[in-house]
């Protein structure tokens, strides 16, 4: 029974991070309360307050400053973590708050608490309902300061996480940033409908740029990948279905568009970054303060516990280098899903913490899965573009196989094999 409940406590923290990952609000199955370290030794918070024993009737204060010492133990820990593995700690940089796109993304966000957009306009961006953009403008029309708003941030050149707390964004935030990503594109289309090519090209400019503020702070996380991804995958399809038509006949424009919807970063090196700046959010935000008892015990349950704590970090420290490795040695055009799992040794460590570990790591197939899908899209659409000069159009990432270009009926498919793509028929 042990075993089973602390192999729950650890699948929590993985569908933690797996229903994070695909915009579902944050949530952690609670594990049981149980330091594995004495919080005397670790910080200053009072040790004897958080016993059990102590724990039988609600008190908020109480609770408080346990929390308090719990955060304190856990950062204390953290930082000797990063002496341990000095290749894991972030290099921060210095960005005023005022250019700081990332921390005014959050400011924004929290001053918000939940999106603005009726739920109406929601179903029509997300293409749930029929589009019917007279709704949208009159909607945009009585919003104007809070559009003004999310182009600002948007457009912000610089980002930082350094001296925040790293789950913020997880905390409610990342709901906003679908709203803000959506309201941008589908105002870049309006405003192409409308003949405004300038305004249209600076919405979606802003909608990349709000995108990168998840993905180039110095800490980035696989949470951020995701709501990254999401935000660039809907101007890749809106500028697809609702741009490229009206664009065929104009290369200058062409070449405009093609340059603010694609970074030049390939999507294995950028999911190499943040597999690393995952490690670090995962052991400070969830790891660390699970082991040290954050949660509050449930009566008749077992602590959340490793049998070999050293182990468990040397080990998932090891495949987080091992893994964005070879994801970065795969080229700079390649998304190979084959290496996509974090792999621990089979021997020579506790079964219970190999378990752990294990468990740890299912959450990201799916998601590695799914940014395999959307890797496969962007090149897709890219490769239409390059068809469009002239150019050959190239590999699909994950794959590693050509696109299919059929001159004589402008049709351009997915590789041999590779299934889920729906064709680009082009004028």
């Amino acid at each position: 029974m042990k075993n089973k409940n602390n192999r729950s406590a650890i699948q929590a923290m993985a569908i933690f991070i797996l229903l994070a990952a695909i915009g579902v609000s944050w949530y952690f199955t609670r594990p049981q309360a149980g330091p594995w370290r004495d919080l005397e030794e670790l910080a200053a918070g009072n040790f004897s307050r958080t016993k059990v024993s102590e724990r039988s009737a609600p008190d908020p204060a109480r609770d408080r400053r346990r929390q308090e010492s719990i955060s304190l133990a856990a950062q204390k820990w953290y930082e000797e973590l990063l002496v341990k593995y000095p290749q894991m700690k972030p290099t921060y940089r210095d960005v005023p708050d005022e250019q700081n796109g990332f921390l005014q993304f959050l400011l924004l966000a929290e001053s918000l608490k939940e999106p603005k957009l009726p739920e109406e306009l929601n179903d029509m961006l997300r293409g749930d309902s029929p589009w019917d953009p007279g709704k949208l403008r009159v909607w945009l029309a009585d919003n104007r300061d809070y559009f003004d708003q999310i182009l600002h941030v948007a457009e912000l050149p610089d980002h930082s996480i350094k001296g925040l707390d790293f789950s913020r964004l997880a905390h409610g935030c990342s709901r906003l940033s679908s709203e803000f990503g959506n309201i941008l594109t589908s105002s870049a289309r309006i405003a192409f409908v409308e003949g405004d090519q300038e305004s249209a090209l600076r919405y979606a400019k802003a909608s990349i740029s709000l995108s990168n503020h998840f993905t180039d702070i110095e800490v980035p996380s696989i949470l951020g990948a995701v709501i990254a991804e999401g935000i660039r995958k809907s101007g890749r399809e809106s500028f697809l279905e609702n741009i490229l038509p009206g664009l065929s006949n104009n290369p200058q424009a062409l070449a405009s568009w093609r340059g603010a919807l694609f970074r030049e970063e390939g999507p294995a090196s950028e999911v190499a970054r943040c597999l690393s700046g995952e490690w670090n959010v995962m052991m400070r935000t969830n790891v660390l303060p699970a082991l040290l008892g954050k949660y509050p015990a449930i009566p008749g349950e077992v602590s959340f516990q490793v049998p070999d704590g050293d182990a468990f970090f040397d080990c998932y420290t090891a495949a987080t280098e091992n893994l964005a490795a070879s994801l970065s040695n795969s080229g700079p055009d390649r998304f190979d899903l084959s290496h996509s799992e974090l792999k621990f040794p089979e021997s020579g460590i506790n079964p219970q913490t190999l378990q752990m570990l294990h468990d740890v790591a299912f959450a990201y197939r799916g998601i590695f899965n799914a940014l395999g899908v959307n890797s496969t899209n962007a090149a897709m659409i890219s490769a239409a573009l390059a068809v469009q000069f002239g150019e050959e159009p190239g590999i699909d990432p994950v794959s590693g196989k050509p696109f299919l270009w059929d001159p004589k009926s402008r049709t351009l498919s997915s590789p041999e094999g590779v299934e889920g793509h729906d064709p680009i028929k082009l004028r």
